[in-house]
């Protein structure tokens, strides 16, 4: 179970970096320019994934656990909410309401980490 929690937050970046591809591919004239807020970007996610998994994540998953919520449609739900709740926490302030872009480029790679958490962690095995 362990692993899961490390591995499971590399989910975000790479869902991040599919979501760059196209941008990339389509101005390759502007590589220059778009590659440093791409990696600042991508790096951002990696620990900000990292973070919100080994903060909230573990203690969140072992309580829907216990409470026997272990179905995988919880894991992605979760993993899509959390981030967009964090984001308005911190956004909030700055923007009212954070625009529906930031909404969708938060949550998806949230879904991922909390999919990708279930799949390797399967809480709904029973452990002896």
């Amino acid at each position: 179970m362990p692993v899961a929690f490390l591995v499971a937050p590399l989910g975000a970046p790479i869902v991040i970096m599919l979501f760059a591809v196209p941008e990339l591919v389509q101005y390759p004239e502007s590589l220059s320019q778009i590659l440093p807020l791409f990696a600042l970007i991508v790096g951002y996610s990696f620990v900000t994934a990292y973070l919100i998994t080994l903060s909230v994540g573990v203690w969140l998953f072992h309580v829907l656990r216990r409470l026997k919520l272990t179905q995988f449609w919880i894991a992605p739900s979760i993993g899509a909410i959390l981030p967009v709740i964090l984001v308005s926490i911190i956004v909030e302030p700055l923007v009212e309401p954070p625009p529906a872009s930031v909404i969708v480029f938060v949550s998806l790679p949230g879904a991922a980490v909390g999919a990708l958490l279930w799949l390797i962690a399967r809480p709904d095995r029973v452990t002896a």
